[in-house]
């Protein structure tokens, strides 16, 4: 059994934790990790550093604990949603304001907006990071190769590896057990999955 101060001696000399010796942020994930330093830059300059961007509403699941607002829901009368082109444009106009990062937090499931591979494709090519918040049920091997390559940072809705509380959590049958292996399969890639009991679907 190794002791304490050996064992200290050994996680001190992980790669993540040398990485956070010299900055903090590093142990955060991409797309999220700004220090103060870039925030102060930013403020001083008025330059943006992140653009909150909701897709589609429409979403499967019904989490007890999902907090959106009334208005981001597709069944809402009147409600109209930016073609994928506008988003694009949106994007282009948030990178020439400075900034770095496009969050999807989900109005619903990002992943089966019509536009999604082009939108995160279109912040990709503006050498952007897109932070995607999603349920994890479209996420598949391909999926997951396609995230990596697009340089997305994935945070999947994963409240419990019991499919019992999983599901009633989310309010539907079989999600946990058709998506409960598919964390695995972005960190398999080199991306960086975040299990979150945050609505993101």
């Amino acid at each position: 059994m190794m002791s304490i101060g050996k064992a200290s001696t050994a996680y001190a000399d992980l790669p993540h934790i040398v990485a956070a010796r010299e900055r903090i942020e590093n142990l955060w994930a991409a797309g999220t990790d700004y220090s103060k330093d870039i925030v102060d830059d930013a403020r001083s300059n008025n330059r943006m550093l992140h653009l909150d961007l909701d897709l589609t509403g429409e979403c499967k699941l019904n989490c007890f604990y999902c907090d959106r607002t009334p208005d981001r829901y597709n069944s809402v009368p009147n409600r109209v949603e930016l073609t994928t082109a506008e988003r694009l444009d949106l994007i282009e106009q948030a990178r020439n304001l400075g900034a770095t990062t496009v969050e999807f937090p989900g109005a619903g499931e990002p992943m089966i907006d019509v536009g999604f591979w082009d939108i995160i494709a279109g912040v990709h090519g503006h050498g952007m990071t897109p932070v995607i918040f999603t349920s994890g049920y479209h996420l598949d091997r391909s999926a997951a190769d396609r995230l990596f390559q697009l340089g997305a940072t994935v945070f999947i809705k994963h409240n419990s590896s019991d499919t019992h509380i999983q599901d009633k959590m989310v309010g539907l049958g079989r999600l946990c057990r058709e998506s409960q292996r598919r964390p695995s399969l972005p960190s398999r890639k080199g991306l960086q999955p975040i299990d979150t009991n945050a609505c993101s679907s």
